[in-house]
């Protein structure tokens, strides 16, 4: 079979029929779906009145009780000077003249009022009465007044930072559900229902060239609405019924372009094919991420800026030309502004107050937690003093008590002195005789027991028998008598010998503690145990 050679004429003419010229002539279904379904996002919003999350309510009543029991805590003078006449039951609403401030009463002045006013209602002081502070001991009690004192000065100065966020976070949510009708459809009470070309389009419809087009400065697109108009509309001729999506078809409405819209069908049909969001917060995130998409689809030519589908750079409803949005010098130097419709320049306004509030939002709701925390401690400070104790007969220190024993040996050693002519008398009043020589009963000195050291010791003796509760050898001054102090016992208590190195006289024989070397013998053996203990 020969081959079927094409001539000029017909490769020229497939040449046209397949070039992209020819395939995209004109504006096709679903051309205009990328715009119509960022649009529809705030279309969305709007129907389901979204709003931001309603800001935590400040803890006003657990800011109010840590004052009150703060106040509970002070001297009655401070109560006092809140009180204008207790017979009328009147309060100085500002510091009184006979008050010295020394700086930042005026501020705190009616907090303080205000709580000294609530000790006197009992229906607000049943908690403060429960935690029955004045039952702890003074020790508790110092403890727990600084610390809620602590507590209600930080309380304060969180509570100052929590009125500072006030302004932006008092606007009631549904405020912002309807500026974003406003923007969507120029009017808060309308929707996509009922909204008209004269809100949609500033001063109404006139024509498609003159509502779609002109001067970015002082074009007539107010709203979403009449965005998606310009976008979505199925023109008397020339038209492209699905141009913002297949699923998207006009079917009812025709906007003939020579003229103002004559049918608000012609708005309202392409809005009912939106869906609606119910139960979704309205974000300043959200907001801005939609107009960045839609600022990104708007293309730019020269100075100017077409936001849709044009075949040959000019917008005029005709599908063979372009179905879209063209405002001359809407994007001079290649930036578009985006804000130059005035829906969207209120839309960045939106998403910047939002921002703020979810700012300040968050803040506050840091601060309302730290407040209810500081109430929540401030009534558990009972619990956590209840390990103090108050001994308020422990009022000597062991230096006190050396002071003391000090004294007492002063006192002892004068009245010894009064007996140095005497033995006999000096043995009467339990103090040691020391006669000269070692022999005389006339001439000698007369001394406390423990040599007049000052010191106490127990269950040990010195070697001399002065220890205070050991037996008393050294004032037997016969072997016979010293001997006999150990009558009945199991262990020898006193000796009659010559002292040790440790020992006073120790070149002396005399009567003395036979106990030292038992202590000692018995210190060593424990010393020892403990040693075995530590190789075992």
């Amino acid at each position: 079979m020969a081959k079927k050679v094409l001539g000029f004429a017909q490769l020229a003419t497939l040449i046209v029929v397949l070039s992209p010229s020819s395939i995209y002539a004109n504006v096709g279904p679903g051309d205009n779906a990328a715009e119509f379904t960022t649009l529809c996002q705030l279309i969305s919003l709007a129907e389901g009145a979204a709003q931001p999350p309603a800001a935590t309510t400040a803890p006003s009543a657990e800011y109010d009780e840590l004052m009150r029991l703060n106040m509970t805590l002070s001297d009655e003078a401070w109560h006092d000077m809140f009180i204008k006449s207790k017979a009328d039951k009147t309060w100085h609403d500002a510091i009184p003249a006979t008050a010295k401030d020394p700086g930042g009463w005026a501020e705190a002045w009616p907090t303080w009022r205000k709580a000294a006013e609530e000790l006197t209602q009992e229906d607000k002081m049943a908690n403060i009465k429960s935690l029955n502070v004045n039952a702890a001991n003074p020790k508790q009690k110092a403890m727990i007044i600084t610390e809620i004192r602590k507590m209600a000065d930080a309380a304060q100065e969180l509570m100052k930072k929590r009125h500072t966020l006030d302004k932006s976070i008092e606007k009631p949510p549904q405020e912002y559900a309807a500026a974003l009708k406003t923007l969507a459809y120029g009017d808060k009470t309308k929707n996509r229902k009922t909204v008209t070309a004269a809100d949609a389009f500033k001063g109404g419809s006139t024509s498609f060239s003159t509502d779609c087009g002109g001067a970015a400065a002082s074009n007539k697109i107010k709203t979403v609405a009449a965005t998606i108009t310009c976008l979505c509309h199925k023109a008397n001729t020339q038209n492209e019924d699905q141009v913002c999506g297949r699923t998207v078809k006009i079917t009812t409405n025709t906007w003939t372009v020579n003229g103002a819209i004559g049918s608000a069908g012609v708005i309202t049909e392409p809005l009912g094919f939106c869906s609606v969001e119910q139960g979704t917060d309205l974000t300043s995130s959200e907001i801005t991420a939609i107009l960045r998409q839609l600022k990104s689809l708007i293309k730019v030519t020269s100075n100017d800026g077409i936001l849709g589908a044009s075949d040959n750079g000019s917008c005029d409803a005709d599908k063979t030309h372009g179905i879209c949005i063209k405002l001359t010098n809407w994007a001079a130097d290649g930036k578009v502004d985006i804000t130059k419709l005035e829906w969207a320049k209120q839309a960045v306004e939106l998403a910047k107050e939002l921002s703020r509030r979810e700012h300040a939002a968050a803040s506050a709701a840091e601060i309302d937690s730290a407040i209810r925390n500081l109430h929540r401690q401030a009534f558990r400070t009972t619990l956590y003093t209840a390990h103090i104790q108050h001994n308020p007969h422990q009022t000597a220190t062991p230096l006190d008590s050396t002071s003391k024993n000090d004294k007492g040996m002063e006192d002892k050693k004068k009245e010894c002195e009064k007996h140095k002519n005497n033995k006999t008398s000096c043995t009467n009043a339990k103090c040691i005789w020391e006669g000269k020589d070692g022999k005389s009963d006339t001439e000698g000195e007369c001394k406390p027991k423990d040599g007049g050291k000052g010191t106490a010791q127990t269950n040990a003796g010195t070697g001399d028998g002065t220890a205070g509760t050991g037996p008393n050898c050294a004032s037997q001054t016969k072997k016979e008598d010293c001997e006999k102090e150990n009558v009945g016992k199991t262990t020898p208590v006193c000796g009659w010998r010559i002292g040790k190195d440790n020992e006073p006289d120790k070149d002396k024989e005399m009567c003395r503690n036979g106990s030292f070397l038992v202590n000692k013998q018995f210190a060593l053996s424990v010393v020892s145990a403990a040693f075995v203990a530590l190789l075992f």
